[in-house]
C-alpha cells in the first residue's frame, strides 16, 4: 500500500499498511540490520492494533444489540404507561385534580376567548335638517307643477 497522507486513512488502514511495512522489513531483514529493532516495535503495535480494532468491532455489535434492547423497552413501556394512563383516567375520571399526582392534567374545559370591550364613540347633536327628517317620517306627496309645454 503506497503512503498516503494522514488525514485521509482510519486506524485500520494505517495498522494495514504498518503490517505491510513490517512484512517487507521482515523480508529484507540482512540489508536492514539497523532497523530490526524499530521492526520489531512495529510488530508489536501491530498486534496491538489489530487487537483493539477486533474489541472495537466487538464493542460495535455490542452497542448495536443495546440499542436494539432500549427501543424494545422503550416500545413496551410507551405501550404500558398508555394503558394504565386511560386506567388511571377511567378511575378517577378526565376532570380530577387527581390526576396531577400521576403526572396528567385533567380537563378544565376549553378556555373562552376574551372579547374585547365595544368602545362607543360618543354621538353628536343633531343638526336641525337631521332633525326635522327624522320627527315627521311621512312621506311628502310631490306637489304639481305648472306645465310648461305649449301643446297642452
Amino acid at each position: 500500500m503506497p503512503h498516503k497522507s494522514s488525514n485521509s486513512k482510519s486506524f485500520g488502514e494505517f495498522a494495514a499498511h504498518w503490517g505491510q511495512l513490517a512484512s517487507g522489513l521482515k523480508a529484507n531483514a540482512a540489508d536492514l540490520p539497523h532497523l530490526e529493532g524499530h521492526r520489531v516495535q512495529l510488530e508489536g503495535i501491530v498486534i496491538q492494533a489489530q487487537d483493539v480494532l477486533s474489541q472495537q468491532k466487538v464493542q460495535t455489535a455490542t452497542k448495536q444489540d443495546l440499542s436494539r434492547q432500549v427501543e424494545a423497552l422503550l416500545d413496551q413501556g410507551s405501550k404500558l404507561a398508555s394503558f394504565l394512563r386511560l386506567g388511571v383516567k377511567q378511575h378517577y375520571g378526565t376532570r380530577s385534580e387527581k390526576l396531577v399526582e400521576f403526572d396528567l392534567l385533567p380537563f378544565r374545559g376549553k378556555p373562552q376567548p376574551v372579547k374585547p370591550p365595544v368602545i362607543e364613540a360618543p354621538k353628536a347633536p343633531a343638526s336641525a335638517a337631521a332633525k326635522a327628517e327624522t320627527e315627521d317620517p311621512t312621506p311628502k306627496a310631490e306637489e304639481p307643477t305648472a306645465s310648461t309645454d305649449p301643446t297642452r
